[in-house]
């Protein structure tokens, strides 16, 4: 589970990082 978990926080990284640059 530790595997599921280190992805969707690397997304939820990406993803927050992108809202920020619009």
């Amino acid at each position: 589970f530790d595997t599921i978990l280190s992805i969707i926080t690397q997304l939820t990284g990406r993803l927050l990082r992108e809202q920020d640059f619009c």
